[in-house]
């Protein structure tokens, strides 16, 4: 319905990213250099821990594993409770992209590095580097069987790889158009992929959710109404998809039929 539920707490400026944990809290990043920590029943901190860098990404394995990374590319592992974070891993600056493997046992770190890290989210050991080459990386998504990840980039490519054996092996290339994919998500059944687009180039295109089949790669259609760049996508399990702009706007789609059904809008400047 789009009704707004409860405002659940601030940063001191821009939040970068969020990820649930567990059925009880949220976890957040922000300009401010906070990773904080919600208990979604109470609406207040659990706790705050604080980056030396501005807070670009964090993810969750599901349970009270977390990790998140600064602007400078150290990533750093902590849970919900009071424990003290320890560094995981130094990436290079630039991290766009922390994404948990549906198992847990991989993490995936990609951004100004123009390729996709896997490395062990327990020790930080580098496991293997994935989609190398020209262009930034800004998403990427693990199918919810853990067989697919989609990497999306800058210049409006989404590769396709298999990630089900120790060797990873490039599948497929999805074109966006040459507009910056943002965001990618994967439906619960892994039939499908949602990409959020920004079209930086000459607004032909414009901004807008794409939706693919899976494991074809065939173009479903485009969803268009934000009038910005769509920095985030998500597919609820009840066929729901959200999208999130840079034009204040929350929207929600019917996946089935692209039908729009909401629109939220910020009520505050």
């Amino acid at each position: 319905t789009g009704l707004f539920v409860a405002k659940v707490g601030e940063h001191e400026d821009a939040v970068r990213g969020i990820t649930f944990v567990g059925p009880q809290h949220l976890a957040s990043v922000g300009d401010d250099r906070a990773v904080k920590i919600w208990d979604l029943c109470f609406a207040n901190p659990v706790v705050t821990h604080r980056l030396s860098e501005f807070g670009e990404a964090v993810a969750s394995s599901g349970n009270t594993a977390l990790a998140a990374a600064d602007w400078r590319g150290r990533i750093i592992a902590l849970d919900t409770l009071a424990n003290s974070p320890r560094l995981l891993a130094k990436s290079g600056p630039g991290v766009k992209v922390l994404a948990f493997s549906p198992d847990g046992q991989r993490l995936a770190v990609g951004g100004f590095s123009n390729s996709v890290r896997f490395i062990d989210p327990k020790s930080g050991r580098l496991i293997q580097e994935i989609a190398k080459g020209p262009d930034l990386v800004y998403s990427a998504a693990w199918s919810h069987a853990g067989k697919l990840l989609a990497v999306g980039t800058k210049a409006g490519a989404i590769q396709l790889f298999d990630v089900s054996q120790r060797l990873v092996q490039p599948l497929q290339q999805l074109s966006a158009g040459n507009r910056i994919v943002f965001s990618l998500a994967v439906t619960s059944d892994d039939t499908a992929l949602a990409a959020g687009l920004g079209d930086d180039e000459d607004g032909k295109l414009g901004d807008a959710v794409a939706i693919w089949s899976l494991p074809d790669g065939r173009l479903v259609r485009e969803l268009h109404g934000h009038e910005s760049f769509v920095y985030s996508v998500a597919i609820s399990r009840h066929g729901v998809i959200a999208s999130a702009s840079a034009d204040g706007t929350i929207r929600l789609w019917t996946f089935a039929t692209g039908e729009p059904l909401a629109v939220i809008h910020d009520t505050e400047e």
